[in-house]
């Protein structure tokens, strides 16, 4: 099983609540350590930003992300193929044995 500790701090600064066309998505790898099967991750996320966090995993394997955080931001599990992964949307915890094999996206 694998698992991902996403824990986020959510803040605005007077010019981001002015101004939300400076939208923009930060994109990370996720890479386990030799003979681990847990990542954890921490970040500020400001007002109007996304954060993407990409790994690959295989068919079998059991997925399990838990987003830490105050207020409403939540995350979402993209598959290689199938697009959003039900269940998987606007969520804060999800836990499932994947059926594809490729590279997933998770986005908060």
């Amino acid at each position: 099983m694998m698992l991902i500790l996403l824990s986020a701090v959510t803040t605005t600064t007077a010019r981001e609540t002015e101004n939300y066309s400076q939208d923009r998505d930060i994109r990370q790898t996720i890479w386990f350590a030799r003979g681990k099967h847990s990542a954890i991750i921490s970040k500020q996320i400001r007002r109007g930003t996304s954060h993407t966090y990409i790994l690959k995993a295989r068919s079998g394997q059991r997925m399990q992300v838990v987003l830490t955080t105050r207020g409403r931001t939540s995350f979402t599990v993209y598959s290689p193929t199938e697009g959003i992964i039900q269940d998987a949307d606007g969520v804060k915890n999800w836990v499932s044995d994947l059926t594809e094999t490729g590279v997933f996206e998770i986005t908060v």
